[in-house]
């Protein structure tokens, strides 16, 4: 459940039931924002998981966050008249698909609710930055796992949306620091691994 009443559930049925808009159904690599393109939709995660990435001087791919279901995509359509980032499926996803100007001219309340929603994703974000460049490689991979399993129960095997060579390079890391990261993690009991499922014993 996301902050201030705005869950999945309710933003399908609101969107299904009075705006002109549905659900977007994507596969991996499927972009669902790009950066610079025009910004009229927002589109709330359902299922899955997408990442946000901006585009650095030099041509490299800089990751700016991973969304899990309840998160919102593209929330910067509310403020401004361009994406900010690339947003891509890293697995099969659904997004609730919302026109900004159906939002705001026929669902106010809506509108209000998701706003509030930007406001405590920018919190976030700011302080995922602060926390990402103060990590140690192997406090990444921590991270980003137990954001996959972000929801699973204690014990409850979850399917990892990328191989460790994927995994490698969204965190700009090697595929043999993603292993010797795992590795330690499940010596340590914290988690257990079994090729792409991971489930979680003591992870915080």
């Amino acid at each position: 459940m996301l902050g201030h009443g705005l869950s999945p559930s309710s933003r399908c049925e609101h969107c299904e039931g009075g705006l002109d808009s549905g659900h977007r159904l994507l596969g991996a690599g499927d972009v669902v924002t790009a950066e610079g393109a025009r910004s009229d939709y927002v589109f709330p995660l359902i299922e899955g998981f997408l990442k946000e990435e901006i585009h650095l001087p030099d041509g490299r791919k800089q990751l700016v966050r991973l969304l899990a279901p309840g998160e919102i995509a593209g929330f910067e359509a509310l403020s401004t008249s361009t994406y900010q980032t690339t947003t891509s499926a890293l697995c099969s996803a659904r997004v609730c698909v919302v026109p900004t100007t159906e939002l705001i001219d026929r669902a106010p309340a809506q509108a209000d609710a998701i706003r509030q929603a930007l406001i405590e994703q920018i919190g976030v974000l700011k302080t995922s930055l602060v926390r990402l460049g103060a990590m140690s490689a192997e406090e990444r991979v921590r991270d980003t796992i137990a954001r996959f399993l972000q929801g699973a129960g204690k014990d409850e095997w979850v399917h990892l949306p990328l191989s460790r060579d994927e995994l490698a390079e969204l965190l700009g890391l090697s595929v043999g620091t993603i292993s010797r990261a795992l590795q330690k993690m499940a010596k340590e009991g914290s988690i257990a691994v079994s090729g792409r499922r991971v489930k979680a014993t003591t992870l915080d």
